[in-house]
């Protein structure tokens, strides 16, 4: 006879519909293939963290990314991609950070445990993009809006980062997750 933990998805006991439980609770071949197939699908899947900043002080940002070293350690023990996006409205003019940006980035070394100099710094049609990637592996980027590129306003960055995650990064990774 097999353990009950081969037989069963849950070792419990339901007494008021005894015949239905036992058989919605067995496991077969059909059962087991697709739990498989879901398992593959979430170990497969990218989860993208998206998060918009304008003038917030720094507790907030500093909770934020301690919040992000901390998915980022455990990040490592799945197999999950993990993404993390930082739009930043009025961010930036023309090459020139302004003084909330230039806070958030003095947190990084001290809350994600990385260089600032370890950053790859990209122009984007909307202004800049800085990226590191954190010790477990996890990505970490800060779009810095310009206003005289694109409209300002959480509205139009949650549009960003909708647009971004699915018009452009997943083109770009061919996937179908």
């Amino acid at each position: 006879m097999a353990k009950e933990s081969s037989l069963f998805w849950m070792p419990t006991y339901n007494g008021v519909l005894l015949e239905q439980h036992l058989l919605l609770n067995r496991r077969n071949e059909i059962t087991d293939d697709y739990q498989v197939k879901q398992r593959e699908l979430v170990n497969n899947s990218c989860v993208y963290i998206c998060t918009t900043m304008y003038h917030e002080i720094e507790q907030e940002m500093e909770q934020l990314l301690h919040s992000l070293h901390d998915i980022d350690c455990a990040r490592e023990k799945s197999k999950r991609q993990i993404e993390s996006h930082i739009f930043f409205d009025g961010a930036i003019k023309g090459d020139v950070l302004n003084n909330y940006v230039l806070q958030l980035i003095s947190l990084i070394p001290r809350t994600l445990k990385v260089k600032i100099e370890h950053c790859m710094k990209l122009k984007a049609p909307y202004g800049m993009q800085m990226r590191w990637r954190l010790p477990g592996g996890m990505f970490f980027h800060i779009h810095l809006k310009d206003n005289l590129r694109v409209k300002n306003k959480k509205r139009w960055s949650q549009v960003m980062y909708m647009s971004y995650v699915l018009d452009f990064k997943e083109k770009l990774n061919g996937s179908d997750r």
